[in-house]
């Protein structure tokens, strides 16, 4: 199904871009790479402050699950912005929550050497 084109002209192609995002990241596992690649086409300059917002959140949760170490840094990164702007106390809750999760597991003391 087509959009209509009074509607092409208003979607910007960095919206369009956040859509697939969206959408590829929804898909799961599978949808992850594509996800973060319509991502990284994106110059958030070009979006309007709410679709910023937006952005930042599902880049920083594509990052988080693909969690390899870069991304997770990257994703804190992201997280840091989100946390400086966030007004919402439920959005400052996910930012939190996304934080944590993008966070290195706490170091676990050992029972080595202690004998």
């Amino acid at each position: 199904m087509q959009a209509s084109p009074e509607y092409a002209t208003r979607v910007t192609q960095a919206q369009q871009a956040l859509i697939r995002a969206r959408a590829g990241f929804t898909l799961g596992g599978r949808g992850i790479p594509a996800a973060i690649e319509a991502l990284e086409s994106i110059e958030p300059r070009e979006l309007s402050a709410s679709d910023t917002e937006r952005y930042r959140f599902v880049f920083a949760e594509a990052l988080i699950a693909r969690g390899n170490e870069p991304d997770m840094a990257r994703a804190r990164m992201l997280l840091t912005e989100l946390g400086a702007r966030v007004t919402d106390p439920f959005r400052r809750d996910l930012v939190r929550a996304l934080t944590a999760l993008a966070s290195p597991p706490p170091a676990t003391p050992t029972t080595a050497g202690l004998r």
